[in-house]
């Protein structure tokens, strides 16, 4: 046996840079058109953690900017540490017509963090445009650990656009101090992905509106409220994971709604959810 200080470093069974990601759909949008107007929309899928599974994060949101003009944003990372809070420094390794092969480096408050990356781009079809545009990127090695990203930008109109980033990075394969943080609980994991996730798609939703002269009318925050959503139309979205909804004024978030299928009685959720309310323990029992 393995002490367990020491379970983290081996190498994890389950390769990030191989697991499928799947990104969401039009058909799996449409039912959140409404929400998807007034911030970004997250699914945090579900993982199989007896394969050792690490969960994908997906988060769509709206850009008013053409698709074309938000693939050349995309394309060009050396101009990511402008507008992308996540990075310092991009320096370009090698480029052909449809990849990219770049070093990255983001410095903090103590570290510095630094990995290489390798975008690979496909146009779609001349006969079908409206397909969009799919990139993926493989983070081969660096301090935040191996693994995947996958960007889908798909055409609403003339001057809109549907983006859709899907992330898997596993921090198991990272530098000493990201494995010791994913030591301490899985969802170290997982809230990592949702905070990269997050900061490069509204990096690349600002930077697209920036460029294309847009500027999103003040809306008054609405009071705090429960989200009404069609709840059938929902459901293949809540069997893949937890739904996460943010309404945002501008750059301000106003409010998070979270939805997630839960295996048991209501009266059973009801009672665990009013002891942790009431700051009560939760016995962990049948």
């Amino acid at each position: 046996l393995l002490p367990a200080a020491n379970l983290y470093a081996q190498a994890p069974a389950y390769d990030a840079r191989t697991g499928r990601l799947q990104s969401l759909t039009r058909a799996e949008l449409q039912p959140l058109e409404g929400y998807l107007q007034t911030g970004p929309v997250a699914l945090v899928e579900f993982a199989d953690t007896d394969r050792d599974e690490l969960p994908a994060i997906h988060v769509a949101t709206i850009v008013h900017a053409p698709a074309a003009a938000l693939m050349t944003i995309i394309q060009k990372p050396e101009a990511y540490p402008k507008f992308m809070r996540t990075l310092d420094q991009v320096d370009i390794a090698d480029r052909k017509p449809d990849s990219v092969a770049y070093d990255w480096r983001w410095n903090m408050a103590l570290l510095s963090l630094k990995g290489r990356n390798v975008m690979t781009w496909y146009a779609p079809p001349a006969n079908r445009p409206d397909a969009g545009y799919r990139v993926t990127i493989d983070s081969q090695s660096g301090d935040l650990g191996t693994g995947r990203i996958s960007i889908r930008v798909l055409p609403r109109g003339e001057h809109e656009s549907m983006l859709v980033v899907s992330m898997r990075i596993d921090l198991r394969t990272a530098n000493y101090v990201a494995r010791r943080l994913a030591l301490a609980a899985r969802s170290i994991n997982r809230t990592a992905n949702m905070a990269l996730t997050f900061a490069m798609s509204l990096g690349f939703r600002h930077e697209a509106e920036r460029r294309a002269g847009y500027t999103a009318p003040a809306r008054t925050a609405d009071a705090l409220h429960k989200p009404l959503l069609d709840e059938r139309a929902i459901l293949p979205l809540l069997v893949r994971g937890d739904l996460v909804l943010l309404n945002m004024s501008r750059n301000t978030l106003n409010q998070v709604a979270v939805f997630g299928l839960i295996n048991e009685p209501q009266a059973r959720v009801r009672e665990v959810l009013a002891r942790l309310y009431n700051g009560a323990a939760v016995p962990l029992g049948p």
